[in-house]
C-alpha cells in the first residue's frame, strides 16, 4: 500500500513542478521497509528507525523531513497515518554568511578572469563578473536595510 500510495504521492508532486531525484529514491525505500514489517500505513516507529538508518545526523534529519511530508499529504485522507516529529532536528543547515568582494577585489578578479589562455573564457568571464559587479551596484542592499531584512 505504501509504494502505491509513494508513487502518487510523487507523481502529484512532480507533476506540481518539483523534481524529487533524491526524495523519490528515499520514499520508495521508505515504503519498502515499512512494508517489509507489515506496515500499511506510516507509523512514527518505523520512520524513526528508517531515517535513523543514514550514517548522519543532517542525514537522518533529511530522511526523516521526507516521511513528514508524506505522512502529512496521505494523513489529509487517511487518519491512520501517523506524522512522525523531527527528532533529529531541522533538515535543512544554515547558509553560510555571504563573502562581499570590494572594489578593488572585484577588479582584481575581471583582471585575472582576462587572463585566461582562452581567449573567448577570459573575454566570457570578464565581461560576466563586471556585469554581476554592476548589478550589485545597483541593487546593493544599505546598512540599515539588511538588519530590517525579512527571510
Amino acid at each position: 500500500m505504501l509504494t502505491r500510495a509513494a508513487d502518487t504521492y510523487l507523481a502529484v508532486r512532480r507533476a506540481a513542478g518539483f523534481v524529487l531525484w533524491c526524495e523519490g529514491f528515499q520514499l520508495k525505500s521508505f515504503a519498502a521497509f515499512s512494508e517489509a514489517r507489515k506496515q500499511r500505513y506510516v507509523s512514527v516507529e518505523t520512520a524513526i528507525e528508517w531515517a535513523g538508518l543514514a550514517q548522519s545526523v543532517p542525514q537522518r534529519a533529511r530522511r526523516l523531513g521526507t516521511v513528514i511530508r508524506f505522512a502529512r499529504y496521505l494523513r489529509a485522507e487517511d487518519q491512520r497515518h501517523e506524522v512522525p516529529p523531527a527528532v533529529f532536528g531541522a533538515e535543512t543547515s544554515t547558509r553560510p554568511t555571504p563573502y562581499i568582494l570590494t572594489g578593488k577585489q572585484i577588479q582584481q578578479l575581471v583582471a585575472a578572469a582576462s587572463q585566461s589562455r582562452y581567449r573567448i573564457c577570459g573575454i566570457t568571464y570578464s565581461a560576466l563578473f563586471s556585469l554581476l559587479a554592476e548589478v550589485y551596484k545597483i541593487h546593493a542592499p544599505t546598512e540599515a536595510s539588511v538588519g530590517n531584512r525579512v527571510g
